[in-house]
């Protein structure tokens, strides 16, 4: 399979770095958003389902994967930072695609959809962050009272081993971890193989270094209901039944930003979902589209 890699300059000057997967022309153009602290080739085992049916497209959020070097704290502005890169990509696009993405990336395609709906075919959120007003204020309150950085998931980012001496070690040391146990040996593998980068003759690190992780953990979204506009396009939104970032008691919120949003819950997932149900998702958004 042929990797195109290409970059856009932001708006800031930032460099972001985008994969084209394959060579695929007269399909839908897909692009596809990940998580925080993976990349785009952490979701190999999806995209690789994908490709038979879209001209898919990935990118790197800056101070991820492969845009790695475009994250410099001193110029990031909360998610907003994320949003106006994805902006600059789809100004920077050929024609209108439909925008996919998983945790902050289905945030982050929501946030820029609203803002460039003409460049925007339509929307298929896994997991996305939109959390219930309770929520967000605690997240505020957080950052207000200056112990962002204590926040669960922002003070466990910080702590991550940031290297080991091989792709393997750091394979079986996640192996081992409750956080991963959902996960298959060819998802996990792609998350170690294209999460890590050589340090030296003996080391691989973290692409997403632990500290900006954390950055971005600690500027969590506490109410992305303000950057919403109906963008007038299908919208399907898979959520979680267990710990999601899109809870039931935010989903009212939403549909009624989102009249036109399909909201389905898998009762078994995690925030994981696309690896726990990865033919599920690829079925979603083949549906979604109409391929």
């Amino acid at each position: 399979m042929t990797q195109t890699n290409f970059s856009v300059r932001t708006g800031d000057g930032a460099s972001i770095q985008l994969i084209r997967w394959g060579q695929s022309t007269g399909k839908p153009v897909l692009h596809w958003a990940h998580a925080t602290g993976f990349s785009a080739k952490t979701y190999t085992p999806m995209l690789h389902k994908l490709l038979p049916h879209f001209d898919v497209h990935s990118w790197d959020m800056r101070g991820h994967g492969e845009s790695r070097d475009a994250g410099n704290p001193k110029t990031f502005k909360g998610w907003k930072t994320y949003y106006n890169d994805l902006i600059a990509v789809l100004d920077q696009a050929e024609e209108p695609m439909w925008l996919a993405g998983h945790s902050i990336g289905a945030t982050t395609s929501l946030a820029a959809a609203a803002q460039r709906p003409q460049k925007v075919k339509g929307l298929i959120l896994i997991e996305p962050v939109l959390l219930d007003p309770k929520q967000g204020w605690a997240l505020k309150l957080a950052n207000w009272f200056g112990f962002a950085n204590r926040i669960a998931m922002a003070s466990a980012a910080a702590r991550r081993r940031a290297s080991f001496a091989s792709h393997e070690e750091a394979f079986e040391n996640y192996r081992n971890k409750k956080a991963f146990s959902t996960w298959s040996d060819e998802w996990l593998n792609a998350y170690v193989q294209h999460g890590f980068v050589a340090k030296g003759i003996d080391e691989v690190e973290l692409a997403c270094k632990p500290d900006w992780e954390s950055l971005t953990f600690q500027h969590t979204e506490p109410d992305a209901v303000r950057w919403m506009k109906n963008p007038g396009c299908p919208i399907h939104i898979l959520a979680a039944g267990k710990g999601s970032t899109f809870p039931v008691t935010a989903h009212a919120r939403i549909q009624k930003r989102l009249p036109h949003a399909r909201i389905e819950v898998l009762a078994d997932a995690t925030h994981f979902l696309p690896m726990e149900h990865t033919d599920l998702v690829v079925q979603r958004i083949r549906e979604v589209v109409g391929v």
